[in-house]
């Protein structure tokens, strides 16, 4: 679906942010299995649920106002 640059924008830093958390080792891949902070992940659980993922709403939401100009 279309977005608007703003959206487009925050998707952006969305995905940014899941790259920062491989970097940090919070999210983590060995072999098949993936890891948030060391523990399993239970892909079962709800989307919005998920910790890395609402770290990833929560940060790019506040870089995004940190870029816009005041």
């Amino acid at each position: 679906p279309f977005q608007t640059s703003k959206q487009l924008e925050l998707t952006l830093l969305h995905e940014l942010v899941h790259v920062k958390q491989f970097i940090r080792g919070q999210l983590t891949k060995r072999g098949n299995n993936w890891h948030w902070n060391q523990k399993a992940i239970d892909w079962d659980q709800p989307y919005l649920s998920r910790p890395w993922e609402q770290q990833a709403f929560q940060e790019s939401a506040k870089y995004l106002k940190q870029m816009q100009p005041q």
